[in-house]
């Protein structure tokens, strides 16, 4: 299970803002922790970002604090988070994190996807008997 500041961090350098072995700043983690909240955000109110039970789409408090939510998870939301990223530093768009970032999020609808059972209601039944000949 992935935490918000490591989510953050691999973010962080799919950007550019911070290099390999380096750590963000506060500044810069507070900044994508924020983004990273406003995403959740915006994914609760999406069915198809919504995971099935028992997992809950909820903000985070902190750098520190573990994602509870299943693993294909993380890559929507770490190249989701890089694209917001890109334009929160002011950094040049990357074709590459864009097409990632809608990959992750085509197989995260799917994963999640329910197909509804078909029903035919009782009253259009009715006490009727057919008979084909």
């Amino acid at each position: 299970m992935s935490t918000a500041g490591e989510i953050i961090d691999q973010a962080l350098k799919d950007v550019g803002v911070i290099g390999p072995g380096e750590a963000a700043s506060g500044e810069d983690a507070a900044d994508a922790l924020s983004a990273l909240n406003q995403l959740i955000a915006d994914w609760q109110v999406l069915p198809a970002f919504v995971p099935k039970e028992p997992y809950v789409l909820a903000a985070l408090a902190d750098l520190a604090e573990p994602l509870n939510l299943p693993p294909i998870y993380d890559g929507a939301l770490r190249y989701s988070l890089a694209e917001r990223l890109m334009t929160t530093f002011s950094m040049p768009v990357r074709g590459d994190i864009v097409r990632l970032a809608a990959q992750t999020r085509k197989t995260l609808k799917r994963s999640n996807l329910v197909i509804p059972q078909l029903e035919t209601p009782y009253p259009l039944l009715g006490n009727r008997v057919y008979r084909y000949e």
